[in-house]
């Protein structure tokens, strides 16, 4: 009986006393995990219970900092008031360990912390990334001396500097983009073209910035809209641009650029000329709700101006030039996307206006005013969808059909068009299981207005092609066969022929062209798994029509192989042969062309590689009146290397290359005794770096 009471007792005091052990210690955090809180926010940890002596002691750690000493003991609760330290933006996890009086480490609890920026912004992260490079000739050779370069050694650098920026507070968003780019060189300058030597070598190439809060979005910098074919068609240019959506059935985009391509700090908006501008709006309605499929129509106004002015990379525009459109399309499609449709029309007034600098006080005709329309229409049907033949044969079948008419002087300036053209298309694209098969028909032609005095050329273009895979197609239980290959096949045939003698134009039946160009190409491709084989061969022939020239004719026959091997893991070994023919049948000339080349690839570090190529080429006529030859040969031995931070992210990456190249070239006329020489080789060195 006494036994019992003692073993009752035992019970009781280790209910009462053996719970300091801390298994039973709880703790809650007085701040919600998926609420934002300011930086000075102040923490609370309460326990459940009083610390007892034989529980340890509590260490509390913020993401890997430790701020246990930063944390005032009360007894049933630990407070933090980061009036001193604050606490640290983004999302980071605080927790909570009990260690033991033998320094045993127990976690009973973690809790997420979601602090926002200094500003309020729950997300602030910016994102350098700079690259660059060294491109160096250390040593070169040349025969004969006149082919002396303009710089036998040199070392170039040039940088890139990107910085990418993302704030977010509640529904607001702000993003950026900045690219800088330096040369060492004046004349690599970005503007150089533009500027010459006072050019900076370190410029802006482009930046953008976006504000988006909730379904509208508004961007500066270089920016590109429209989606009209032949009035607005993707423009960029360096503006500003609007964009809202209201609800999922209608959206709005309003945008303000720049007419010319523009770099550097200068005109930084892109919008101080107001005669070299474009301005474009577009507003477009979902009829359907994404449930049911897409039927969309999009109007599209644009108004714009270019002045002759020099792009950075362009020479410049002869002449001003104006336009003005409107332009609509309409998208639309099943919600299996079996039918697919899309078309749209524009309408565009384009002039030359008066320009005094290019008169030069001269009486010039005035251009006339025009006012010209664009239309496209692309359906797309899929006749056969899925069709099961069989365990492993699926049959797919879609048609395509296309047109388009841009009438005679239709001019956009914020979309290209080919003014005076009408194309109607089909094309058919099938498979029959891992077989393909695509053929597709083009006619065209201009002179849309049938002025007698003009030549109407019209354009036939036939295409086929066909993939087989044979170890696809004859399978065995084993698996595809290694000594089946993979057939492909390529047809294109393109007739382009004058409709008709232009009247009063002083051609003759000489001048209207007629010509037929049939070309054939066909490959088969075995792979192993150490090698691989190809054989290529093509034909090609122009048939020309035109009267007085029907025997000025050609062909052309081509034929080789390739082979590569893997002997090692680390080694790959590549041999290519190949064989021309071609025919010119007006002069009744043979031309021949043998080229043979060998590659090897070894990887003869973790990090590095050395790569070398070989290739020669022998040509010649049928009678042996000329002949040249040419080699090649470039070695190469590169590096790479990365340097990492804490936490594993790359810091520094990088690669380093030496490079030797070596051309040779000679040519005989063996009629009339003309011979030539000539040979050069480099030793080139260059570094990539890639830093953040």
């Amino acid at each position: 009986m006494k036994s019992r009471y003692r073993k009752l007792g035992l019970l009781l005091w280790f209910m009462i006393f053996g719970s300091a052990s801390g298994q039973d210690l709880q703790v809650r955090l007085n701040v919600d995990g998926g609420r934002w809180i300011a930086r000075d926010q102040t923490l609370t940890l309460r326990l459940s219970r009083p610390l007892q002596p034989d529980d340890g002691k509590l260490a509390v750690f913020i993401g890997t900092a430790d701020m246990t000493d930063l944390f005032v003991n009360l007894s049933d609760s630990l407070m933090y008031n980061p009036s001193i330290l604050l606490l640290p933006s983004g999302e980071t996890e605080l927790s909570v360990s009990l260690v033991s009086k033998d320094n045993d480490w127990q976690e009973i609890a973690r809790f997420p912390l979601r602090v926002k920026t200094g500003l309020g912004f729950t997300r602030a992260e910016v994102t350098p990334r700079v690259s660059l490079t060294n491109s160096g000739q250390v040593a070169e050779g040349h025969a004969p001396e006149e082919n002396r370069p303009e710089r036998s050694t040199y070392q170039d650098f040039t940088g890139q500097s990107s910085i990418t920026t993302e704030h977010v507070r509640g529904n607001l968003e702000i993003l950026s983009q900045w690219d800088l780019v330096g040369a060492s060189e004046q004349n690599q300058a970005l503007r150089f073209g533009e500027r010459g030597d006072e050019a900076y070598q370190i410029d802006l190439s482009s930046y953008l910035l976006q504000v988006k809060s909730g379904q509208t979005t508004f961007s500066m910098g270089h920016i590109q809209h429209g989606g009209e074919k032949h009035l607005v068609s993707s423009f960029g240019g360096r503006g500003m641009k609007i964009q809202s959506a209201f609800g999922q059935r209608m959206d709005l985009s309003v945008a303000a650029m720049s007419a010319s391509d523009i770099v550097g700090w200068d005109n930084f908006i892109g919008l101080n000329r107001s005669k070299n501008r474009i301005l474009s709006g577009a507003l477009g309605v979902n009829l359907l709700s994404p449930s049911r499929g897409v039927l969309r129509i999009e109007g599209t106004v644009m108004d714009g101006r270019r002045l002759p002015l020099d792009n950075f990379n362009q020479g410049s525009v002869n002449d001003a030039e104006e336009s003005r459109g409107v332009g609509f399309q309409v998208k639309a499609n099943t919600r299996d996307q079996r039918v697919r449709f899309e078309g749209g029309f524009a309408r565009s007034t384009f002039v030359n206006p008066r320009d005094p600098f290019l008169e030069q006080e001269e009486e010039l005709v005035p251009v006339e005013e025009t006012t010209r329309n664009a239309r496209f229409a692309n359906l797309s049907l899929g006749l056969l969808q899925n069709v099961t033949l069989g365990a492993n044969w699926q049959v797919n079948v879609n048609l395509s059909l296309r047109h388009e008419r841009v009438d005679p002087l239709y001019r956009s300036l914020a979309a290209f068009a080919r003014s005076d053209y009408l194309e109607n298309a089909m094309d058919v694209q099938s498979n029959l299981g891992v077989i393909s098969l695509q053929f597709s028909h083009i006619r065209s032609e201009d002179n849309l207005d049938d002025i007698s005095s003009i030549l109407k050329t019209k354009t036939r273009v036939n295409s086929l092609n066909m993939s087989l895979p044979l170890a696809m197609i004859f399978t065995t239980p084993s698996g595809p066969s290694t000594w089946l290959p993979m057939l492909s096949y390529s047809y294109n045939r393109t007739h382009q022929f004058g409709d008709s003698l232009p009247v009063n134009s002083g051609f003759s039946e000489g001048h209207v062209p007629d010509q037929v160009s049939d070309s054939h190409n066909g490959s088969l491709d075995w792979s192993g798994t150490p090698w691989h084989f190809s054989y290529r061969v093509s034909y090609s022939q122009q048939d020309n029509r035109q009267v007085g020239r029907e025997k000025a004719d050609f062909s052309n026959f081509n034929h080789g192989f390739s082979f590569g091997l893997t002997p090692l893991g680390s080694m790959d070994v590549g041999f290519e042969l190949s064989f021309e023919r071609s025919e010119n049948k007006e002069l009744d000339r043979t031309d021949l062309t043998r080229r043979f080349g060998l590659n090897l690839n070894l990887r003869t570090t973790t990090y590095s590689s050395l790569t070398a190529s070989f290739a020669r080429t022998h040509s010649s006529d049928d009678v042996d009146a000329s002949e040249q030859n040419s080699l090649f040969f470039n070695a190469q031995w590169s590096y790479r290397f990365t340097f990492r931070r804490a936490g594993g992210r790359d810091f520094l990456s990088g690669q380093a290359f030496v490079r030797y190249n070596r051309n040779e070239a000679d040519s005989r006329d063996l009629i009339f005794g003309f011979a030539s020489d000539s040979s050069s080789w480099t030793v080139n060195t260059g570094v990539n770096l890639s830093l953040f």
